[in-house]
C-alpha cells in the first residue's frame, strides 16, 4: 500500500529537520581571549615558585615558572600579556606551595565578553583567583 500524501510530506519534513540539526550545531560557542595573567605572592615571610600553564584539552600550550619574592620585598608579582595569540577553550592551571587553582575559561566568558584578565594570588591560607571579562575591541 502506498503511503498517503500527508504521511509522505510529514516524513519528508522530519527528515529535513533532522538533516538541518547537524548544520545548526556548529562550533559557535564563544572562545576566550586571554589578554593578561598576573601572579602575586601576598605572603610576607618568604618567596615562592609559581607555575602557570594554559591547556587546550590535554595539550599544554603555555607554561612558565616564576620565583616571586616575599610581599613587600622586591618583585612579588609576574605579568603575562597575551600569552596565547588565538582564542580558544582553555584551562588555566596555577601551582604554588602545594596549592593549585584550575580555571575553565568557558565558565568566565559570554558572547559579548570574551576577553579575560586573570589574577592568581597566594594569600595567607590558600591560592585565590579573580577575573574580569569584557568585550574585545
Amino acid at each position: 500500500m502506498m503511503p498517503s500524501r500527508r504521511t509522505f510530506l510529514r516524513s519528508g519534513g522530519i527528515a529535513a529537520i533532522g538533516g538541518l540539526a547537524g548544520c545548526l550545531t556548529d562550533d559557535t560557542e564563544p572562545k576566550a581571549v586571554i589578554e593578561h595573567i598576573r601572579l602575586e605572592n601576598h605572603r610576607r615571610e618568604t618567596g615562592y615558585v609559581f607555575t602557570v600553564r594554559i591547556l587546550e584539552e590535554d595539550e599544554v600550550l603555555f607554561e612558565e615558572i616564576r620565583e616571586l619574592g616575599a610581599a613587600g620585598e622586591g618583585k612579588a608579582y609576574a605579568d603575562f600579556e597575551s600569552p596565547l595569540s588565538s582564542p580558544g577553550q582553555y584551562t588555566i592551571q596555577v601551582d604554588v606551595d602545594g596549592d593549585s587553582a584550575n580555571v575553565d575559561t568557558q565558565s568566565l566568558i559570554s558572547e559579548s565578553k570574551e576577553c579575560l584578565r586573570l589574577q592568581f594570588y597566594l594569600g595567607a591560607s590558600t591560592l585565590h583567583h579573580e577575573h574580569t571579562s569584557y568585550g574585545c575591541e
